[in-house]
């Protein structure tokens, strides 16, 4: 759970992407492929969501790992 924090502050402190970037959207799903969550950089991550509760979600990525 410290990753997660410190990888949150390290994204919202990061300048904004720029207005092409902010346009990107992810590919539309299909079956075995990433899930994408949006931060609030407005960077996209692919992996796999594992689980949401109580407004905590488990993520599990390629680059990052599990958070």
């Amino acid at each position: 759970m410290p990753r997660l924090v410190a990888l949150l502050c390290l994204l919202l402190a990061a300048p904004l992407a720029s207005a092409q970037e902010a346009d990107w959207q992810p590919p539309e799903p299909k079956p075995g492929t990433f899930d994408w969550v949006r931060m609030n950089s407005g960077e996209w991550l692919g992996g796999e969501i594992l689980g949401l509760r109580d407004d905590d979600l488990d993520f599990d990525s390629d680059e990052l790992d599990e958070l």
